[in-house]
């Protein structure tokens, strides 16, 4: 979404941290940016927030709903922060560290 909301001079930023045994995963652009009366239901399968112009890119509202059921099957939590149209968005998800991970 990043890549397709932001213009070729626009800027991506992909950021990992670690805070209180948690994984932050962070995707900050300077695209389009998304109005605040949009931002509660861009997780609802479906949801788009122009239509005309996701009908020309293909998008069927889906990938922001499968980020949000498998972040969550993972007990962790997303997140989407945006100052409104022009400002660009940030997207981060959050899961939790296990101490006794194997790989």
């Amino acid at each position: 979404n990043a890549l397709r909301h932001t213009p070729r001079a626009g800027q991506i930023t992909v950021g990992v941290s670690q805070d209180n045994g948690k994984a932050r995963i962070s995707v900050c652009d300077s695209g389009d940016g998304i109005e605040a009366a949009q931002l509660p239901y861009l997780f609802d399968r479906f949801y788009r927030t122009d239509r005309a112009r996701d009908r020309d890119s293909g998008g069927a509202g889906l990938g922001l709903a499968i980020v949000r059921a498998l972040t969550e099957l993972h007990n962790g939590n997303v997140f989407v922060s945006s100052r409104g149209t022009g400002h660009g968005t940030t997207f981060t998800v959050e899961l939790p560290l296990w101490e006794d991970a194997e790989c």
